[in-house]
């Protein structure tokens, strides 16, 4: 009876953890979500993203991989270091308001759409694209 009562528990769980969204803070006025549906990360808030670190990932590291599409809404100012290291990004959308990307914000990236990077911003040019 209690083998029965497990499987129909997990049975019901099943579900929600396997379509669960995720969503966080990534600043102090700037916030994420992740849609596992579509692949798509979105950026939203006012300000700048926190800096990362590969020690200190950004909190959707364990799903970085999966990431497909990244929208970063209007108002957010910054990218943070690291903040999409390793990650399978293949479109970008970045507004204007953006003027700064971290350092190795991109790093590490398998097919990064660049032209949605053509824009005058302020980066790390240098080592912003290290595959």
């Amino acid at each position: 009876m209690m083998t029965k009562n497990l499987f129909l528990f997990i049975m019901v769980l099943l579900p929600l953890t396997a379509s669960a969204d995720n969503v966080g803070e990534c600043g102090e006025n700037v916030s994420y979500s992740y849609k596992e549906s579509t692949h798509t990360l979105t950026i939203f808030g006012t300000g700048a993203m926190k800096h990362y670190t590969i020690y200190q990932p950004a909190p959707w590291s364990n799903y970085c991989s999966d990431i497909e599409n990244l929208v970063v809404e209007e108002n957010v100012t910054t990218l943070g270091d690291y903040a999409f290291y390793q990650s399978g990004i293949k479109n970008v959308s970045i507004p204007n308001s953006v003027t700064y990307i971290g350092r190795y914000s991109f790093a590490s990236t398998d097919q990064y759409c660049l032209q949605s990077l053509i824009k005058p911003i302020i980066c790390h040019l240098n080592i912003l694209f290290i595959i």
